[in-house]
């Protein structure tokens, strides 16, 4: 019977092609996210909890808060929105509002609205047809998420 013997540095070079270039590794490098992966138009709704220094009904020292509503993603960086709001139950109709957003190709993402001095933090999923979100401010406990319409 023959024998065969392999360096250590073969083996490990053979290994690493394998990994790089075997057909699952591009399987994840082309399921990666990018903005246009959620272009298109968003049904969401959030609640949570919220502060302000107005005299309003409380839970503890928080504000109870809901919205509900379309985000609409442009595909490539600019988002606006149209949502009611309940604000310790004080309901806002007719509320909308323009920012932008990124998407990293790990599939999360941040979505800014400079008017209302909003961030959200975004996690994308089932290929682009739900996003979970949070929004990213001091003070408030607030998450939801938004599921793609039909188009």
């Amino acid at each position: 019977m023959k024998t065969y013997k392999f360096s250590i540095p073969v083996v490990g070079l053979a290994v690493i092609g394998l990994l790089l270039f075997h057909p699952a590794a591009r399987v994840v490098k082309a399921n990666g996210c990018t903005a246009s992966t959620i272009g298109g138009i968003y049904g969401f709704a959030y609640d949570g909890l919220g502060t302000s220094s107005r005299n309003v009904p409380r839970i503890g020292a928080f504000v109870p808060v809901a919205a509900a509503g379309t985000f609409s993603f442009d595909g490539a960086g600019a988002v606006s929105r149209a949502f009611t709001f309940s604000f310790a139950g004080e309901i806002i109709t007719g509320v909308s509002d323009s920012g932008t957003y990124t998407v990293s190709s790990d599939c999360t993402g941040i979505a800014t609205f400079p008017n209302a001095r909003e961030t959200f933090n975004l996690v994308i999923v089932s290929a682009g047809n739900e996003i979970k979100f949070i929004l990213a401010a001091p003070g408030d406990v607030v998450a939801g998420s938004m599921t793609k319409q039909g188009s």
